[in-house]
């Protein structure tokens, strides 16, 4: 039995809050092994997000934790699993379609090339996400978006905590 059937076995009984923080533990054990390559990555580009601190804070918290794991959701897992799993090609080969979803998830976050890479394997994380829930549990979107969201949201408190 593979570790993808142990996971399922594991975790399909489970309510549907546990199997989404079964999935949000997961990603961040993936964040760790992938620490030596993006220990140094800019996840900035350079830029100063000091005024993100300022008036526009609230503003910047909606958007970093609502409104853009809303609409990567939907582009990048949603709209790019939908459409390509209606071909015969990519239905027979799913991991096609999570490594597409996961390289166009990494050029749109091109801070640095290294913050590329992380964001394109956390791309794939979040597609396969989708397709687990999709095939074997309910609210895909849903689950995607939750784990992204407090992805982000964890991101936001860190630099509020480095910030102080």
């Amino acid at each position: 039995m593979g570790n993808l059937a142990i996971l399922h076995k594991w975790i399909i009984n489970k309510s549907f809050a546990r199997q989404v923080f079964i999935f949000i533990i997961l990603s961040y054990f993936l964040t760790l092994l992938l620490l030596p390559i993006t220990l140094n990555a800019d996840s900035n580009g350079g830029r100063d997000l000091s005024i993100l601190w300022g008036k526009e804070q609230k503003l910047f918290m909606f958007f970093a934790i609502f409104l853009s794991p809303l609409i990567e959701t939907f582009i990048f897992q949603w709209l790019v699993y939908e459409q390509l799993i209606a071909f015969s090609f990519f239905k027979k080969r799913i991991y096609f379609i999570i490594l597409i979803s996961g390289f166009i998830f990494g050029v749109i976050h091109s801070f640095s090339i290294e913050y590329q890479f992380f964001a394109f394997v956390l791309g794939c994380y979040l597609c396969f996400v989708y397709y687990y829930f999709k095939t074997y549990s309910k609210y895909a979107f849903l689950a995607v978006f939750i784990i992204h969201a407090v992805r982000n949201l964890l991101v936001v408190l860190g630099q509020f905590y480095l910030k102080s």
